[in-house]
């Protein structure tokens, strides 16, 4: 799976710190909230190794 339009970073598109739950099933983009997609199977949250949610800039 290719992902485009995500950062790594806390910002507006940023994924770092944004939680994530995965389902059974697919989603079927028409019933709301889950999507008729099944028992959650997995959750948790998108952090930084050693659990930090602050980006590192790295040197120049």
């Amino acid at each position: 799976m290719k992902l485009e339009g995500f950062t790594l970073d806390t910002g507006p598109r940023g994924i770092i710190g944004r939680s994530v739950v995965v389902h059974a099933a697919p989603d079927d983009y028409t019933s709301q909230p889950a999507g008729n997609s099944g028992a959650r199977i997995a959750c948790g949250v998108i952090r930084l190794r050693g659990g930090d949610t602050q980006p590192i800039t790295a040197p120049k």
